[in-house]
């Protein structure tokens, strides 16, 4: 998020969007073991594939720590596995939308904003979920700037 450090946000909306970039750093990995266990039949990743996931992890890490999002040692610790197993279970509930998505990129390389639009609108069995995400997202990044009530009600949708 481009917003993350605008002085107008109310701390629980950078809370929220930290929060956030925490979860999509660790997604990588996780999308890799739920790939990896849906291939293999196991979670447990080769070294090789864990080995390039630690500068998401150290990502994940500095965004708690530069936001106070936990304090230093357990809370911290915690708030790492719940965030891990959170983002575990989004990406299970719309592993059928990731795999669409890859399948896609894998033929034609690149998405555009309308190719993903399109194709998770059309193919998904989400459809109404996609219907509202994409009018969200439209509104965050039109050319009318959101206010913090809109984000806010954005934000605290999900």
């Amino acid at each position: 998020y481009f917003w993350i450090d605008k002085p107008s946000f109310e701390r629980n909306l950078i809370e929220h969007i930290a929060m956030d970039e925490v979860g999509m750093a660790y997604a990588g990995l996780i999308g890799e073991q739920l790939f990896y266990k849906d291939t293999c039949g196991s979670s447990k990743l080769p070294w090789v594939l864990r080995e390039g996931s630690s500068l998401d992890i150290k990502a994940a890490s500095k965004t708690i720590k530069e936001h106070n999002l936990a304090s230093p040692g357990k809370p911290r610790q915690q708030l790492k596995a719940r965030t891990r197993t959170n983002t575990n279970l989004l990406l299970t509930e719309y592993w059928d939308d990731l795999k669409l998505i890859s399948h896609k990129l894998y033929k034609v390389k690149r998405l555009s904003f309308e190719d993903l639009k399109v194709l998770l609108i059309k193919k998904s069995t989400k459809k109404e979920f996609w219907k509202k995400q994409f009018r969200e997202i439209e509104l965050l990044f039109g050319d009318n700037v959101p206010d913090n009530e809109d984000i806010r009600r954005i934000l605290e949708s999900d």
